[in-house]
């Protein structure tokens, strides 16, 4: 699984870099420029942005040591799990690459509390219950297909770092499981894929109605239970991965409009 989150992963970074490219001007058969539109490529822009949406969780994969009373055998796997949804909201800064349809962003997400809860596999069968919270900067490129109207559809990958935050774990159902684990966060690598659309209010501001599918890591929780315990199993929480669903603005600043008309 590890393997596979670093393949992907390294596939949208590949994806993230990406050239500037200069813009272009030409002459007209015999006739003068001065009287003739010429369509002038923008020398890039660059623009602030800021978004809200939902993120819907994907059940995540949850895993808890035991050790069965009669075989002695290691059982690691959470019978069922589940993870709530959450708002999430975001900001960042990117900038475009010229005539070629290519933006970069630097970009900040952060998720509210999502509710884990489970059941352990048997002898113990408990039931368990924590939340977890995400905060995402992510570098982001994208390539802005051809616009129609004031429509510009996109497509995009994203690499970079989630820092995921597990509450406190509670057990019920199995006296031997009285005791609470306290939380924990950890950092791991996150990669996205996205899709959307841009609609030109203005010269200045872009609406963007985005989705996005990411991957944000794992996380475990402490050792250390409420009664200062050191030698608990962790829990743990694989594939922390949502598809989230955005609209925000982006205001443009410096450089020139996606594209223009100069007359001469």
């Amino acid at each position: 699984m590890r393997m596979s989150r670093i393949g992907l992963a390294t596939a949208a970074l590949t994806t993230a870099v990406c050239l500037a490219a200069p813009g272009f001007a030409a002459d007209l058969y015999g006739g003068s420029v001065k009287d003739v539109p010429v369509v002038m490529a923008s020398p890039g822009h660059c623009y602030f942005r800021g978004d809200v949406g939902y993120s819907w969780s994907r059940n995540p994969d949850v895993t808890f040591t035991q050790t069965d009373p009669v075989t002695s055998v290691f059982l690691t796997e959470a019978a069922s799990a589940s993870m709530d949804d959450a708002w999430l909201v975001g900001g960042g800064l990117g900038c475009s690459a010229g005539p070629r349809g290519l933006r970069g962003e630097l970009m900040l997400d952060w998720r509210g509390d999502r509710d884990v809860r489970g059941t352990l596999a048997a002898p113990s069968g408990a039931a368990f219950a924590t939340s977890v919270q995400s905060l995402t900067l992510m570098f982001n490129a994208y390539y802005d297909l051809m616009q129609f109207g004031g429509f510009t559809p996109y497509i995009g990958a994203g690499v970079g770092v989630a820092h995921n935050d597990l509450g406190s774990v509670t057990f019920t159902g199995d006296p031997a499981l009285s005791n609470t684990l306290n939380g924990a966060d950890k950092w791991s690598l996150a990669w996205s894929l996205m899709a959307g659309v841009g609609y030109q209010i203005s010269h200045r501001v872009t609406l963007d109605l985005g989705y996005r599918y990411i991957d944000m890591g794992d996380v475990r929780s402490s050792r250390v239970d409420s009664s200062g315990f050191n030698g608990n199993p962790p829990l743990r929480v694989d594939d922390l991965t949502a598809h989230e669903f955005k609209v925000g603005l982006r205001f443009a600043f410096g450089g020139g409009a996606p594209c223009c008309e100069v007359y001469k």
